[in-house]
This record gives C-alpha cells, sequence and structure tokens, in this order.
C-alpha cells in the first residue's frame, strides 16, 4: 500500500508544472501578390492555431489526471457532475454494449478513465437487467 501511494506521489511530481501553451511564430511576410505567399501566411496561421489549439487539450488532459491522482492519493472519490451523467446515459441509451474504443472515447470527452467509463457501464446494465456477459469472440478453426 505504501508503494502504491510512493508511485502516485511521484507521478503527481513529475506533472506538477503543466506546459505552458505553444504559440505559433508569427513570421513577418513582405506583401506581395503572387499566390504561394499568400498560401504560406494562410498555412502558418493555421498550423500555429492548430499547435495552440493541441497544447490546451494536452494541458487540460494533465490537469485531470492530475486532479484524479491527488484524489486517489488522498483517498476521495470523484462524483459524477451533471454534464458526466448526461452524456453517459446519452450514450448508453443508444447503445448499452460499449466497445474498448467507445469506452476511451467518452472517458476523453468528460474527463473520466476508461476504468470508471467501464464501470459505469457495467453497473448500469446491472441494475436495468441487462446481460452483462462479455461476447466470446469465436475461435478460429
Amino acid at each position: 500500500m505504501r508503494a502504491h501511494q510512493q508511485q502516485l506521489q511521484q507521478k503527481v511530481a513529475m506533472h506538477v508544472s503543466p506546459p505552458k501553451l505553444l504559440k505559433g511564430k508569427s513570421k513577418e511576410l513582405s506583401v506581395k501578390s503572387s499566390v504561394s505567399t499568400r498560401n504560406e501566411a494562410q498555412l502558418l496561421r493555421k498550423r500555429s492555431h492548430r499547435e495552440a489549439h493541441e497544447s490546451s487539450i494536452a494541458q487540460v488532459r494533465l490537469r485531470q489526471e492530475q486532479i484524479y491522482v491527488q484524489n486517489a492519493i488522498e483517498g476521495k472519490r470523484m462524483r459524477k457532475n451533471k454534464e458526466q451523467m448526461k452524456m453517459l446515459m446519452d450514450e448508453f441509451e443508444k447503445n448499452y454494449k460499449w466497445t474498448y474504443e467507445h469506452s476511451v472515447r467518452i472517458g476523453e470527452l468528460i474527463g473520466m478513465t476508461f476504468h470508471q467509463v467501464s464501470k459505469w457501464n457495467w453497473d448500469q446494465r446491472k441494475k436495468r437487467g441487462i446481460p452483462t456477459e462479455r461476447i466470446k469472440k469465436p475461435a478460429n478453426a
């Protein structure tokens, strides 16, 4: 148990300072009438916006992981908020048999781990009397 807490604390320590947003370098381009120069400028702007967006997503995921790990160290249980519950219920009503990829995607969207999402799905199926067995893959003959 002590070793597990030390591992979690080390993981938190690694993520203490989140990386700063990457800002795209706006290069001064001389105004030319050529189409290629305008296209290059548009590509640079798109690339800098994409890098900033990807960096902000990475920061959000890192912060979510920090919170999750910190609460795990403290032994706190995190309740699902209204948005998370709405997303889980909507997805469950569409289809209650979730694949691994589907559970991971839902977890990323609502800030939960794969295990939390799949456990919620399992509990809902048990609660409603829906079979919870795994689908067995046919053996290759």
